[in-house]
């Protein structure tokens, strides 16, 4: 996972008022796990990343980080 994607997902986190171990309580997984996923130690499973995404309200971020950022994963030849 991208820096740029974990940097908004602790941001996001933050403006939510959420901790790390409330997160993790959320996605059913410990809070030592959910730090070093959130760090970039560890990958987030697909169902994590989802999860992560409704719980801090992220589909427009998302939705930007794919469409309109240079280094974006696409189905295309132009990345």
């Amino acid at each position: 996972m991208n820096d740029a994607f974990l940097a908004l997902i602790e941001f996001r986190r933050k403006k939510s008022k959420l901790t790390r171990r409330e997160v993790a309580q959320r996605l059913e997984v410990d809070t030592s796990t959910y730090y070093r996923k959130e760090s970039g130690k560890t990958e987030f499973t697909a169902t994590e990343i989802f999860r992560v995404i409704s719980l801090l309200g992220m589909e427009k971020d998302v939705e930007q980080q794919i469409f309109l950022n240079k280094g974006c994963v696409k189905a295309t030849e132009e990345c």
